[in-house]
């Protein structure tokens, strides 16, 4: 699920992914258990052959709905998407989240702008194929995933249409925001929407307003934050749209 989003350049690594059976961290669950919504992901059900047709129902009828207000396919991508789930052991689990843009037992993603499919297929997803695009913008080169920019998120659950994210935000934001950022490399924070924007600004105690705020220290690295619209939102979300010329090269040249 996806409380809004950050992206972080010039690196970053998290080992460990709440909720998804690598840590089993106690906290976690218990901000997963505290939003009614995501109880049916929290523990495996046993499902009859017409819970399945009602499933079935129920999807064919939310894609005719999703096409008739157009809104596309990618929010109901995550019932076909190659992604983990009870079946899947510790160690594929780890894999995927280790590897998924690369060196992993599969090839779980292309270019870090589509995802590998159930049925062996891949499919674009527009949330990284614009994270993509901001990188290069910014360090006006092409770009590596998991080399020169990562992403992570304010909520880790994975849910559809972002159910459950507000109940979930400030258990999940106390819990692993501050750590992930501490051990990340980065040294560019691009904090996309504003659910992140309130979250960041909230945990980091930044006054400041506009897109760019000055350097703050995070861990033990002096970090650059800058915010930008989410690519969904109805207006420009580039660099050059909403920074300053200024403020543009002076991120390219923290960067640098």
């Amino acid at each position: 699920m996806v409380a809004g989003n950050f992206t972080a350049f010039q690196g970053i690594t998290i080992p460990t992914i709440p909720n998804l059976g690598i840590s089993h961290s106690l906290a976690g669950d218990a901000a997963a258990r505290a939003v009614p919504e995501l109880l049916p992901q929290t523990k495996p059900l046993k499902c009859t052959a017409s819970d399945w047709n009602q499933q079935q129902e129920r999807l064919w009828a939310a894609i005719k709905t999703t096409a008739k207000a157009g809104r596309g396919f990618e929010s109901l991508k995550i019932s076909y998407e190659d992604y983990p789930d009870w079946s899947w052991s510790e160690d594929a689990i780890n894999d995927f989240f280790s590897n998924r843009f690369g060196g992993g037992c599969k090839q779980w993603s292309i270019n870090g702008t589509k995802t590998l499919l159930k049925n062996g297929s891949y499919s674009g997803v527009r949330f990284w194929m614009a994270v993509r695009q901001r990188a290069i913008e910014l360090l006006e080169r092409n770009v590596e995933p998991g080399i020169d920019y990562a992403i992570t998120e304010i909520v880790h659950c994975k849910s559809t249409d972002e159910i459950g994210v507000t109940a979930a935000q400030k258990q999940c934001v106390q819990t692993y925001l501050r750590e992930v950022l501490e051990i990340a490399s980065a040294r560019v924070v691009v904090v996309l929407g504003k659910k992140a924007k309130q979250a960041i600004k909230d945990e980091f105690s930044i006054s400041q307003n506009g897109f760019l705020v000055e350097s703050i220290t995070i861990g033990d690295k002096k970090r650059l934050i800058t915010f930008l619209p989410h690519p969904a939102a109805w207006q420009p979300s580039s660099f050059i749209k909403n920074l300053k010329t200024n403020e543009l090269e002076r991120l390219r040249a923290f960067l640098r």
